[in-house]
């Protein structure tokens, strides 16, 4: 049975991003997985203009009101408030976490299809407490359904923050070990598929344009 995988990213008002992103996703593979665009909109957005650029590119673009910041979107998908699409797996980025490997959604299926994962991510933080940097991760449908959160909606940094790194048993990743299941990078930092481009420590331009060539 083929796999139904959802990639979500999360963006404001970086169009440049966007930008790359559409560049890079059109050369990647892409196991029939389908890109969605979650613009929590600011204002001033031209919010024609930027549902245009993704759907001539076969991107899915949705509007959406700035309630929650990531994890509010987070919080809509999980629940069915955001997609009507079924999905077997959601691939979760923030605009600034770029692909840095054509490859990068096998490499990180390979991992999360594993009976004892439940969480696959660029990077596991050892800052405040260990966590799931959200800036990019994946999970199965089946632990998606049993996360929970601090309130419905999540509408207050403090409230992503809970859900990141400083709720305890109510992280998310304090959350997937209680399943039973392993949280695991999908490779060490340095070499991960996907990178975060605000990453102080790496600066990864060099291989993003060798491998995605002709970005100008």
């Amino acid at each position: 049975m083929e796999l139904k995988i959802i990639i979500v990213i999360c963006i404001y008002d970086r169009f440049e991003n966007l930008r790359k992103w559409a560049h890079a996703w059109q050369q990647c593979e892409q196991m029939g997985a389908k890109l969605y665009i979650v613009n929590n909109q600011s204002p001033g957005i031209d919010v024609d203009f930027w549902r245009k650029y993704c759907e001539n590119r076969e991107i899915n673009y949705i509007e959406r009101e700035n309630v929650g910041f990531e994890t509010g979107i987070i919080q809509d998908v999980v629940t069915g408030k955001l997609l009507q699409d079924e999905w077997d797996v959601l691939f979760f980025m923030t605009d600034d976490t770029l692909p840095i490997s054509k490859n990068f959604v096998p490499l990180y299926i390979e991992e999360l299809l594993k009976p004892d994962i439940g969480v696959v991510c660029m990077e596991i933080s050892g800052m405040y407490t260990p966590h799931v940097r959200t800036t990019g991760w994946c999970i199965k449908k089946e632990e998606a359904d049993k996360l929970t959160f601090i309130e419905t909606p999540i509408s207050k940094k403090e409230e992503c923050y809970h859900f990141e790194h400083t709720g305890g048993e109510d992280t998310l990743m304090a959350q997937i070990l209680n399943m039973k299941k392993r949280v695991v990078q999908q490779s060490d930092i340095e070499n991960s598929a996907i990178w975060d481009t605000h990453h102080t420590k790496l600066n990864r331009w060099e291989q993003w344009h060798k491998e995605f060539p002709q970005y100008n």
